[in-house]
């Protein structure tokens, strides 16, 4: 997976009072009583009497200001955002049944991945009377954590753990036994902390005018300060229905049923021409876990100006920051999408550089994908789009179910027997990518003689480790010893509790896959190449490395024993040309194909370390 987006999510957490159990410890201070003082002190009795809280609030987030609409029916749990941020719209919320997404031009997505279940329990436990009711009607464990001092202030810290729910930490200022924060942890170990502040009175509730929400760096911390608030007896039915798809800004340009537009096998990406604001077509990968994106190199040679500092995560550890901006239209072939968002951002060097030919500008995904019904045919390096409205599957594959979260499509699979939901990532030039936490479950573990490599997207580097896995069943296929690696981050989306893996390039071109975002279906049918045995990795796990320049890359990881340490490489050498092929004249697809030649081929490399060249001679040999 390239990319994905952090979202502001505005906390509904009001006036906090709850009938909590007792602490462990009999010595330390009792929850109940803790946020029975809350209650007391924003607003008592007054919130029994509460349906319905509404606010409008000012916004800055990464620099852009902006303004939003919260409501939150106290009494059900439901709950809805709507935020303007530089005049782009957007949304999500809860109507007692689905969680949901508007993004922003009004599609509406419904999220049913078990994150997004999870988190809807507690945002609806956070947002609704149930703390004034008996814990039996209101099920969550609750753990004191301990007196806290910050600042010269003193906080009380719990741990709430609603039924089937999302745990987080509530922070209670001692001395006014107001809130002061909460912290949530994700499932891919991203914190986000939501402070609380400026109390006043309106109506009998003492109410937060302030917040701040953050992921632990101030310079993408979104903040809230709210205008009015409306506390009402009686709860408006309207304003917590799921919202309707209005979006009308793609189409066919001909009028066609359809358009089939080709795309080049680049690596392992699908590498399409897209033509921006009418300037000549540039290439673009196709990534279903991406957003439209655009590097700063080519949002300068189109004349495409961004704004703001938006926080983004993938599939590595770091955080990445990003810049919006607004275009009038692009086309794919006949496709053509009018007046878009794209982020500005930069990606691995080692995905864009493509040697002697143009770079890659950006990727495309969500936005195109979820306006149409998307084939992808990767015997015939060809994708094919309809109209949502017009598609009918005519072909033989039962349909398997995609769930969402946010943009991102999941599928159910199975590895060994053992099911879980994965990611399906055209994005990811990868086979099957196993995450630590779905490995650990199922006693999957890595060989001790199992070799490591290395890869880069946003959020930086990762490592993984091969792990032998015996099948892969996708949507009623199965696929005998797919080329696997486990990977062992600690936070971004590769992170994931809930989520089993990713399924990137090497299993997805086994297939013609039909993608329907709008009804979350996706049809596999077996392709040319379904039985081609695991990607060969000849040479790919003895060395690892990156694009320094245009002209070179970098040896980050040499195997003991392997071809590239026999031939005296090192890690921090650079190399210039390969074969007497300038690495200048080379894309990723020429790095990785000059090695893999057959066992015995030679391949000299032309190296520079502190300054001075020598000559590596490397001969293959087959992977173990």
């Amino acid at each position: 997976m390239i990319c994905k987006l952090l979202p502001l999510g505005i906390a509904l957490m009001l006036g906090l009072s709850a009938p909590l159990y007792a602490s462990a410890n009999p010595s330390s201070p009792d929850p109940r009583a803790i946020f029975a003082a809350m209650k007391a002190a924003s607003g008592g009795s007054r919130w029994d009497a509460i349906g319905e809280l509404h606010y409008e609030a000012e916004t800055l987030q990464g620099g852009i200001k902006g303004h939003s609409t919260v409501r939150a029916d106290l009494r059900s749990g439901r709950n809805a955002i709507f935020t303007d941020t530089g005049g782009e719209r957007g949304g999500q919320g809860y109507d007692g049944k689905h969680s949901w997404f508007l993004d922003e031009k009004n599609l509406v997505s419904v999220l049913e991945t078990e994150q997004a279940r999870r988190a809807a329990v507690s945002d609806s436990y956070m947002t609704r009377n149930d703390w004034f009711k008996d814990p039996a009607t209101a099920p969550a464990q609750m753990q004191f954590l301990g007196s806290k001092r910050e600042a010269g202030r003193e906080f009380q810290t719990i741990r709430i753990s609603p039924k089937d729910g999302q745990p987080f930490e509530v922070w209670v200022d001692a001395k006014t036994h107001l809130l002061d924060r909460t912290v949530e942890h994700s499932d891919t170990n991203e914190v986000t902390t939501t402070r609380y502040s400026d109390y006043r009175l309106v109506d009998g509730l003492r109410l937060p005018f302030a917040q701040r929400q953050g992921n632990g760096d101030a310079q993408y911390d979104a903040t809230l300060r709210v205008q009015r608030f409306e506390p009402l007896s009686n709860v408006d039915e309207a304003h917590f229905a799921m919202p309707a798809s209005t979006a009308c800004d793609a189409r066919i340009v001909d009028g066609a049923t359809s358009a089939t537009v080709p795309f080049e096998s680049y690596g392992s990406w699908i590498l399409v021409q897209l033509s921006i604001n009418g300037a000549p077509p540039l290439p673009f990968v196709l990534d279903t876990g991406a957003i439209n994106i655009l590097t700063p190199a080519a949002a300068q040679q189109l004349g495409i100006n961004g704004k703001g500092n938006i926080a983004v995560a993938g599939a590595g550890e770091a955080t990445a920051s990003m810049k919006t901006a607004h275009i009038e239209s692009y086309r794919l072939g006949q496709i053509k999408l009018d007046d878009q968002r794209f982020g500005i951002l930069d990606l691995p060097r080692i995905m864009t550089d493509r040697g002697d030919r143009p770079p890659v500008a950006g990727l495309i995904g969500y936005e195109v994908l979820r306006r149409f019904v998307t084939r992808i045919d990767y015997d015939r390096h060809e994708l094919t789009f309809t109209p949502t409205a017009s598609f009918r599957y005519t072909g033989s594959a039962t349909p398997a179910v995609l769930t969402f979260d946010s943009r991102t499509p999941r599928v159910e699979a199975s590895i060994n027997g053992a099911q879980g939901v994965f990611g399906l990532d055209t994005g990811d030039a990868g086979e099957l990518t196993v995450f630590a936490p779905f490995a650990k479950a199922h006693g999957m573990v890595a060989k001790p003689s199992a070799r490591t490599s290395e890869s880069r997207g946003v959020g930086g580097k990762s490592i993984t480790t091969d792990l032998d896995i015996s099948t892969l069943t996708l949507g009623g296929h199965t696929i005998s010893h797919p080329h696997t690696s486990l990977i062992g981050t600690k936070a971004g989306a590769f992170a994931s509790s809930s989520l089993a893996g990713n399924i990137g390039y090497g299993i997805l071109s086994r297939f013609v896959l039909t993608l329907d975002y709008e009804h979350r279906q996706l049809f596999l049918e077996r392709g040319q190449h379904f039985a081609k045995p695991a990607t060969d990795k000849r040479t790919w796990h003895d060395m690892s490395f990156d694009r320094l320049a245009h002209d070179r890359i970098v040896i980050t990881r040499v195997d003991p024993g392997s071809p590239s340490a026999k031939a005296g490489l090192q890690v921090g050498d650079q190399i210039t040309a390969i074969d007497n092929t300038p690495i200048s004249q080379l894309g990723f697809d020429g790095l990785v194909g000059m090695w893999k030649h057959p066992v015995g081929t030679r391949v000299v490399l032309q190296t520079v370390r502190n300054g001075a060249t020598r000559e590596a001679v490397m001969t293959l040999v087959a992977n173990p």
